[in-house]
């Protein structure tokens, strides 16, 4: 499968500490650059000679709901295209939650999409880092909507993820916040990310490695009860392990692009700077040094530098190919960044301590799709 992102527009009705948009603003990705962009992954997947010829469409903002006529459009558009060129369309959106009406569940249940809102816990953990344009706080914004979501899940029988970014601010609280989601929001699909306009250093990884062994265990004792939920964030690592060896394995660059809303083309939402671009889908043959560099690490049948080559981890490791933190923290994209790979070994160390009774709950419950 390939998934191109697609950056619908940079409006956004609230204004999130963390969020990697700086500058948000009235713009709309026009609907000539969204047609080429359906355009730009059709090539690109037929390019590849794919046998399973799939595209997830993502569509993010700013907040993407504030531009919901141009996302039909680009359903509307994708869905033509493909039955034309034999290539399938599934479609992904991220929101902060705060829109929801009977309109937008029904075009999302007719159109199978997958859903992902926004939100970092609580009234007072969320409206630390999420509040609206005027300063106040988004929880009691999202709650009112989540009566669309619990429809949506029985209607379609698929998960809608609650996804929270983890911050200086809110670490130290996350292990309440994800029973909170689980017991007081009866959510079943949680993930997590990190705030990485932030150092993280080594004593706070190793706090929130801790907090992360809380959190299996908690998972583990909540497995065939009421309380049984999908921890993402944990799914992402148990397939770590699991999967083949990969020198680079992110896929940012060859079987994932992020699409701005002018056009140019990028790796991933955190590599959003002019030299890191890849090149742009409103022009032909537009592709960038730096999209030929991606394209040679790739090329490599074996990870290129000592550190990774000696490290226990690395057979399963899935943070030494992310090109941007790399580039960021060292000026290479072959050299991991020293806080991934800090982070991946005290996670790692927890995995596998619990990793077959892990294994062994999700083969015995069932998991609604996600």
């Amino acid at each position: 499968m390939m998934r191109i992102t697609l950056e619908i527009n940079r409006k956004c009705n609230l204004r999130c500490n963390y969020c990697y948009i700086t500058e948000k603003n009235d713009e709309e990705m026009s609907w000539e650059t969204a047609k080429n962009s359906v355009e730009f992954a059709i090539n690109k997947i037929k390019d590849m000679n794919h046998t399973k010829r799939v595209i997830r469409i993502d569509f993010l903002g700013g907040e993407p709901l504030l531009s919901f006529d141009l996302i039909r459009r680009v359903v509307e558009y994708s869905r033509k295209r493909g039955e034309k060129e034999k290539v399938k369309f599934n479609y992904a959106l991220t929101t902060n939650g705060t829109i929801f009406d009977k309109e937008l569940l029904d075009f999302f249940v007719e159109n199978k999409f997958s859903l992902k809102i926004s939100l970092d816990g609580n009234p007072d953990i969320n409206d630390m880092d999420r509040k609206t344009i005027t300063g106040a706080g988004s929880y009691y914004l999202v709650e009112k909507n989540l009566q669309y979501i619990k429809e949506y899940e029985r209607r379609t029988d698929k998960l809608v993820q609650v996804s929270s970014v983890l911050t200086h601010n809110n670490y130290k609280s996350y292990y309440s916040t994800l029973k909170f989601f689980v017991e007081q929001l009866g959510v079943k699909y949680i993930d997590l990310g990190f705030n990485s306009n932030e150092i993280w250093g080594e004593s706070e990884i190793r706090k929130i490695t801790k907090i992360f062994e809380e959190i299996i265990l908690y998972f583990i004792n909540c497995a065939g009860t009421p309380n049984e939920f999908v921890f993402g964030f944990l799914e992402d690592k148990i397939k770590g392990i699991d999967n083949i060896y990969r020198p680079y394995s992110c896929g940012a660059g060859i079987l994932s692009f992020y699409i701005s809303y002018s056009g140019n083309y990028f790796l991933c939402p955190a590599s959003l700077k002019d030299e890191y671009c890849l090149g742009d889908v409103n022009a032909k043959h537009s592709e960038t040094d730096f999209m030929k560099l991606i394209k040679k690490a790739y090329g490599m049948k074996r990870v290129q530098n000592k550190k990774c080559q000696l490290c226990k981890m690395e057979p399963y490791c899935t943070v030494k190919g992310c090109f941007i933190n790399n580039l960021l923290e060292n000026n290479s994209i072959i050299v991991p960044s020293n806080s991934l790979c800090t982070r991946k070994k005290l996670f790692g160390e927890i995995i596998k301590k619990y990793y077959f009774e892990i294994k062994d709950i999700k083969k015995k419950f069932a998991y609604i799709a996600i």
